[in-house]
């Protein structure tokens, strides 16, 4: 092939001109990793200062970020050897490192997307102790083990060895059909992963206002499934009877880096502060470990800032006085060191403390403001039979 190196054109602007689209891939390609790098770190900075950790959803998107770092370092490569360039116009040793980047950007890109939708995955689980939604997360989670896995080992092996990054001479599998599976699951898997989270809040008993925040903070990921569909539309459209790859193949691959800084950014936006506030004071925990719900009993036998619980006795016997708790759930009232039939009448008095929901907004903890408003009961047991147990 012959190389040009005195190519002149006025038409179209520098960073895109009709024969060199690379330019505008290259610009693209770093300037989405600079701002998927300032999500992840945002992400990684926001969960410490909330709830003080990193746990293991945080180690998988920062590897994941590694990935997508390498991922547009071989992009990078690749448009510095000929993408968005006609072939006519490139050497021999430049369409090989073409392809070989290629090879390399490609199993790279399943690697970011794998770890990006277990990062989401291991977050859901933390967040419900429901059996049925733990089994439905760990099966999404094998299929799209599976998925990744499947995908590695056919990018690594489509061509015929030894040079299986050989696609534009080597005898390959169809790899357009591949494509266009591998796309669909991707879509499928995402989402899958915007459901879950609208199965697991319904279940809650939260403000509107807090459980649209959340499903919100989920459901952007639903860029990544636009982003996806339009990489299908151009692999469908461009690739098929393409007799220049170099050329033909930029749409794809700019689309292939938007899909990939897509994913990751909207794994970032649940960790966002306002989101994790909401699901502090919603009642669920956001450092991972499960759910938050307690009794009533539980706060008042406490003895801390949140209430108390007092009790006393008296021989005299007095009329039974209280406070209706019908509007807390029943299964949030229960009583303790109060033991009926005695000889002696008991009074117990239960009494809880909180701040009321002006402060809601401030929450950044699971023990606070749960409790809105002082409600005492008073129970009085009365019997004359000194046999009773």
């Amino acid at each position: 092939m012959t190389s040009v190196s005195n190519l002149t054109t006025t038409d179209g602007p520098r960073w895109n001109q009709p024969t060199n689209h690379g330019p505008v891939v290259s610009v693209m390609t770093w300037l989405l990793v600079v701002t998927t790098f300032l999500a992840v770190l945002a992400r990684i900075a926001t969960r410490f200062m909330v709830v003080h950790t990193v746990r293991f959803d945080d180690m998988s998107i920062l590897l994941a970020l590694l990935f997508a770092i390498g991922q547009s370092i071989a992009t990078s490569l690749q448009t510095a050897a000929g993408l968005g360039r006609p072939i006519d116009l490139l050497s021999s040793s430049q369409v090989t490192r073409f392809q070989q980047n290629a090879y390399a950007a490609d199993i790279l890109y399943v690697l970011t997307l794998a770890l990006t939708k277990v990062s989401v995955l291991l977050y859901l689980q933390s967040l419900t102790p429901v059996r049925e939604q733990r089994i439905a997360n760990y099966a999404l989670g094998g299929v799209t083990g599976l998925w990744a896995l499947s995908s590695i080992l056919v990018f690594a092996f489509r061509c015929g060895l030894p040079d299986a990054w050989d696609f534009i001479d080597g005898k390959c599998i169809d790899i357009v059909a591949f494509w266009i599976y591998f796309d669909v699951m991707n879509i499928l898997t995402d989402l899958t992963l915007i459901a879950m989270p609208f199965w697991i809040l319904g279940s809650l008993q939260m403000r509107v206002r807090r459980k649209a925040i959340i499903l919100i903070c989920f459901s952007a990921r639903i860029f990544t499934v636009a982003a996806t569909a339009i990489q299908i539309y151009y692999t469908h459209h461009e690739i098929p009877g393409s007799d220049d790859f170099t050329f033909d193949l930029w749409q794809v691959v700019l689309w292939t880096e938007i899909v990939q800084a897509f994913s990751l950014m909207t794994a970032c936006v649940p960790y966002l502060k306002p989101f994790l506030e909401a699901l502090e004071t919603g009642m669920i925990r956001a450092d991972g470990g499960g759910t938050a719900r307690k009794g009533l009993s539980e706060y008042c036998s406490s003895q801390g800032s949140w209430g108390h619980q007092k009790h006393s006795s008296s021989d005299n016997g007095k009329k039974s006085r209280s406070r209706d708790p019908a509007s807390l759930h029943p299964d949030s009232i229960a009583l303790r060191n109060f033991h009926p039939g005695n000889v002696k009448t008991q009074t117990a008095t239960i009494s809880a403390r909180g701040r009321g929901p002006e402060s809601d907004a401030d929450s950044q903890s699971s023990q606070s403001k749960i409790i809105k408003k002082q409600i005492d009961w008073t129970l009085t047991d009365e019997t004359k039979l000194p046999h009773a147990v």
